[in-house]
């Protein structure tokens, strides 16, 4: 279960705290099926365990024979549907940009069905070292926004 404690920073926005309860919290993981079984997934779901979460992950057998069950009980609804009701079910969404930084349309879908059943999400970050600026990047960058 996650508790929100709404606090007010400095500028007056309110920002959410996020705090786990002895109940582990149920993160579903939404990110591409070009993801799927790769470095890059294990990494994540491990990364999501370390946190404190019960990661749901659509990429599990489990979860691929009950969605063939649902299918051919319901050949003519939606099939997110399906993954939708997964997401209802969890606590928080997770998800995993492409390597390019695009967001796949199913990911994107799942993580707009998150935030409409009030779940707060949050994206796994990527190539951060390669986004980090020099000190004298950043005094420019300062500069340029006029902040310096």
């Amino acid at each position: 279960m996650v508790m929100l404690k709404e606090k007010w920073n400095e500028t007056g926005v309110p920002s959410w705290d996020i705090f786990l309860t002895s109940k582990q919290t149920k993160c579903y993981y939404a990110h591409c099926m070009a993801i799927y079984n790769t470095p890059q997934e294990e990494r994540d779901i491990k990364t999501l365990e370390d946190m404190g979460f019960e990661v749901v992950n659509p990429n599990t057998q489990e979860v691929k024979d009950r969605f063939e069950a649902f299918k051919n009980k319901y050949p003519d609804i939606n099939y997110m549907k399906f993954f939708y009701s997964m997401i209802e079910d969890c606590d928080i969404l997770a998800f995993r940009a492409n390597y390019d930084g695009k967001i796949a349309a199913g990911t994107g879908n799942e993580a707009t069905m998150a935030l409409s059943y009030g779940k707060p999400i949050f994206e796994l970050p990527s190539m951060i070292e390669s986004r980090v600026m020099s000190v004298k990047d950043t005094r420019q960058y300062l500069h340029e926004i006029g902040q310096r």
